[in-house]
């Protein structure tokens, strides 16, 4: 009822959706950049709008090509919303955040999520890490806490477009110890990997 009322009086927008009340606390956990920066994995939250978009904007023409296969200039405040939308089962989406000391904000630094089909049982996955903080190992550590998440929900596998340039991303399934199956089309491989 009071978000009823928000939107009457245009206090929130007319789009905002009930947040879910918890998340599973198992889904959170602590990760160690290669230089040794505690950061913190935790469930998004519908309260991540706004820095969510900043992690957005933060980051380089490049990271955004690789990631969404093109390049993007803005998200939608409609978009950003979808990626808040989760259930922690078949629709997750994890985000790392510093871990600040004193008055400091935490910031976002990276985001994993999966989308899983029911017609297949095998999820869409996609891990974006925020420029400053590529090639520390925490790429590879969000992949395995994602697949660990999927494996526990009952889900057979994980599916992924990549830009053949995209040669991080590439490593990181291609390290992991699932079955990997991976196509070149053009200037994407469409990979499969099963747990």
């Amino acid at each position: 009822r009071l978000l009823k009322d928000a939107k009457l009086y245009r206090y929130v927008f007319a789009d905002q959706f009930t947040p879910r009340s918890t998340y599973d606390p198992n889904h959170e956990s602590k990760l160690t950049s290669q230089p040794g920066q505690e950061i913190l994995s935790r469930p998004i939250r519908e309260t991540d709008e706004e820095a969510l978009a900043a992690f957005f904007y933060s980051l380089s023409d490049e990271t955004i090509r690789r990631r969404w296969l093109g390049p993007r200039q803005h998200l939608s405040h409609r978009e950003l919303l979808n990626y808040l939308r989760v259930d922690d089962e078949r629709n997750v989406a994890l985000v790392l955040e510093t871990i600040p000391e004193g008055e400091q904000a935490p910031e976002i630094i990276g985001v994993g999520r999966y989308h899983a089909s029911n017609e297949t049982n095998l999820a869409d996955v996609a891990v974006l890490i925020g420029d400053d903080y590529q090639g520390q190992g925490l790429g590879a550590q969000l992949f395995l806490r994602l697949s660990q998440i999927a494996q526990t929900s009952g889900l057979d596998g994980f599916t992924a477009s990549v830009l053949t340039e995209n040669g991080a991303m590439m490593k990181i399934f291609r390290s992991s110890k699932f079955e990997l199956s991976e196509t070149r089309e053009g200037t994407t491989y469409e990979v499969t990997i099963f747990f």
